[in-house]
């Protein structure tokens, strides 16, 4: 069986047509993992896009064997389809189609429409805790922010290095130091 060919096929027959009204889903028609980032997506049904990745992973194999690298990102995004839900039972493309539709169904009920009430509102307000912070660059000058993240931002440091510094997890991130100096109820 020629894998390429009935990929091709199928996604030329989803570019022609209409977008379906029914759950879709987004696919590269150039995997992200081999290709890069690219901007060709197409919209397919649940079904569809398990049976495209069924039949990536079956080109993958053919064309540059089992040890291969494509074969194996190939590989793992089809094994992902087939156990997103991590139980272990058989799913094929019908029963990855009826997963998917009742999840986003289910999504789309609980999220849709929903108003917080002011109450929750107000609870989400008070839980937010704002910090000051004292930072240090390498040359010993101090800067003041209750921002880590603008500051991290402005100054082209990872935040995320820096949120260890300023918890004392970390002693420096080149060469900057920090520390928590107080809190900010906001």
């Amino acid at each position: 069986m020629n894998y390429l060919r009935t990929y091709c096929n199928l996604i030329r027959k989803a570019q022609s047509r209409k977008v379906p009204e029914c759950y879709t889903e987004k696919h590269h028609i150039f995997p992200k993992s081999i290709f890069g980032n690219n901007n060709k997506i197409i919209k397919l049904t649940a079904r569809e896009h398990y049976i495209a990745h069924a039949l990536l992973e079956k080109v993958c194999l053919k064309r540059y064997g089992d040890k291969h690298p494509y074969t194996i990102k190939m590989r793992h995004a089809f094994w992902r389809m087939n156990h997103f839900t991590n139980q272990n039972f058989y799913v094929n493309s019908t029963l990855y189609e009826t997963l998917r539709q009742r999840i986003a169904d289910r999504v789309r009920e609980r999220c849709s429409g929903k108003k917080l009430s002011p109450q929750h509102i107000e609870n989400v307000r008070q839980t937010k805790l704002m910090y000051e912070y004292l930072i240090k660059d390498p040359s010993g000058v101090e800067y003041k922010t209750d921002s880590l993240r603008r500051f991290c931002e402005e100054n082209h440091l990872h935040c995320g290095v820096m949120c260890y510094v300023v918890n004392g997890k970390r002693n420096h991130y080149k060469g900057w130091t920090g520390k928590i100096i107080g809190r900010i109820e906001k």
